[in-house]
């Protein structure tokens, strides 16, 4: 009997995983040639508590620089896959390149929830492994030697060692019925030592931590040898040995989108307010905004060295909003790949003010949509082409309130790509405006469009994720016909610009993945503050996770999808 890769790499085992992760990456056209190495190393990181933990090392070695993002979203995405949390609480990425033993690059993956009391001894880890890589694989091959020549041998005779070892199997056995009996208290109490004094509960953990990784590690010696099913020869880094096919899941072609709001990053008209440095407006959000496949955002101003406004902005609540041209580089670096510019900023200071927002952004490789009624903007990523269509209530745009048009532009997109993204700048604006009320919305005397009635309409003719925004504040999220619509998601940058106190400091990124199909497959909420200085900051206390659930159970009481505390969208 032998596992199977795939129930080895459930099981923890670091050559299971490491066929994996590669079998992944070539079928993701990472590289043409790409070795894959997986090991547990102790005492590999610090945790919280400032203890060293056991982390899981993944070294990719390709014969060009691995990109990190790509390699770091498939090595995640299988690990997630495979729960690895229940063994380690975080993993270590390498890249390499032939010829060179030091990393080009390297990234610590978090695992998600863990917990020393409750974790388990992967399958295939020695607790006191060898200094390098080198060793544990030959206290492996040494390992499945003795194993073979044990079991190859005919003598019968019963010996001193034969009674040790029946007298360790019992005691194995009391071990796992003892941690078997700590875990299913553990599971109830769900994971930690509730009512439990503080001092017993100081005793008690390192006891059922120990019970139950020694009883781990004995079923783990006691699972069948691995030679069968996987290569052994990782020497060369690339394995002669194919794994068998994966699960669907593993390699079903998707997209993963960032979705954020209403972006001012400063202005210099009529006085200067633009930050010292624009990379800060990005840094607390810049690692959420590049792990995705495709970002999307509303830019509510334009980047140019034009004078003149096209707006009167003695009027009250009139504004002009410009930045400097080399603001475009930070939105490339921090990973921004689409801008909307279909809103009641574009031509602030006129058709120059609009074209030099294009020459900039396209000078770094960021593609911009809403410019004209035209053009429909296709992205290619992970082998799936996506479309992205941009609508707004003024005539210079695709208008939201010309359904008709709309859904022959959707059709068209729908033609030419795989998935359809719409972008709308639709509705009301201000703390008074959160509702989806299902009629027409208007703002000072704009006929501003019917959100619910547009955004229903492009679903129905081919449209997989709808985005809203121009309300400034947060809105509801609905399941249509198994596509996302998010109303409006509200400022996701307004320094010195618009406002952040009250509702409107809340904030979020949208995460979205979709499969080549449409089929929506996981979405999630990553909750911000604009608070102080109308820059984004995570919020650890979930205030925009609080608001958009309860205006979607307000607003869609029907609608089957659940918004958890921790920002994931549970879908039906």
């Amino acid at each position: 009997m032998s596992l199977s890769t795939i129930e080895a790499a459930e099981r923890g085992h670091p050559k299971a995983i490491a066929a994996t992760i590669r079998h992944v990456a070539i079928q993701q056209k990472l590289a043409e040639e790409i070795g894959v190495r997986a090991f547990y190393k102790p005492k590999a990181l610090k945790g919280k508590s400032g203890e060293e933990e056991l982390a899981l090392v993944v070294a990719i070695r390709t014969q060009m620089p691995p990109n990190a993002a790509s390699c770091v979203k498939v090595v995640r995405r299988i690990l997630k896959r495979f729960e690895m949390h229940r063994f380690v609480p975080r993993a270590i990425v390498h890249g390499l390149v032939e010829e060179r033993e030091k990393p080009v690059w390297s990234k610590v993956v978090r695992l998600g929830k863990w917990s020393a009391d409750t974790a388990i001894a992967p399958l295939g880890y020695v607790p006191k492994a060898p200094a390098s890589v080198e060793a544990v694989e030959a206290s492996d091959v040494a390992a499945n030697s003795k194993a073979s020549a044990s079991s190859s041998g005919t003598s019968s005779k019963p010996t001193r060692r034969g009674v040790r070892w029946r007298n360790l199997t019992i005691v194995v056995a009391v071990c796992v019925a003892i941690a078997s009996a700590f875990r299913a208290i553990g599971d109830v109490l769900d994971g930690g030592m509730v009512g439990v004094p503080n001092a017993i509960a100081g005793l008690l953990r390192p006891v059922t931590r120990l019970v139950s990784q020694q009883a781990n590690l004995a079923i783990a010696g006691m699972q069948p040898r691995l030679d069968d099913a996987l290569p052994t020869d990782w020497s060369r880094m690339v394995p002669a040995i194919e794994p068998p096919p994966l699960p669907p899941e593993l390699t079903r072609e998707t997209v993963t989108i960032a979705a954020v709001g209403d972006i001012v990053p400063g202005t210099d008209f009529p006085a200067n307010r633009l930050p010292a440095n624009p990379d800060n407006l990005f840094a607390p959000t810049a690692d959420v905004l590049r792990a995705a496949d495709l970002t999307f955002g509303n830019f509510e101003s334009v980047l140019t060295s034009a004078n003149t406004p096209t707006k009167d902005i003695s009027q009250p609540g009139t504004f002009a909003f410009r930045a400097p041209p080399f603001f475009a580089k930070t939105f490339q670096i921090v990973g921004f790949d689409v801008l909307n510019v279909a809103n009641n900023h574009a031509y602030d200071f006129g058709d120059r003010g609009l074209e030099d927002t294009y020459r900039a952004f396209n000078d770094v490789s960021v593609d911009v949509i809403g410019g004209d009624r035209s053009t429909i903007l296709v992205r290619q990523v992970n082998d799936v082409s996506v479309a992205f269509l941009a609508f707004s209530p003024y005539e210079a745009h695709n208008s939201v309130n010309d359904l008709e048009r709309a859904r022959a532009i959707v059709r068209e997109a729908d033609d030419y790509a795989d998935l359809v993204v719409v972008s709308m700048h639709i509705g009301a604006e201000g703390t008074d405006a959160q509702r989806v009320t299902g009629k027409t919305e208007t703002f000072f005397g704009e006929n501003r469009g019917n959100p619910r009635r547009f955004a229903r309409a492009v679903v129905d003719v081919g449209a997989d994720l709808v985005l809203g925004h121009g309300p400034h504040v947060l809105r509801a999220i609905e399941v249509y016909k198994g596509r996302a619509i998010a109303y409006s998601l509200g400022n996701f940058i307004g320094y010195g610009t618009l406002s952040h106190e009250g509702d409107t400091q809340y904030s979020t990124i949208f995460r979205a993945e979709l499969a080549r199909d449409g089929e929506l497959l996981e979405a999630r909420l990553v909750p911000l503050s604009l608070a102080g200085d109308g820059i984004p900051r995570i919020d650890p206390n979930g205030g925009a996770i609080d608001r958009v659930r309860s205006l979607t159970q307000a607003d869609f009481p029907d609608t089957p999808l659940q918004i958890l505390d921790s920002g994931q969208i549970v879908l039906p």
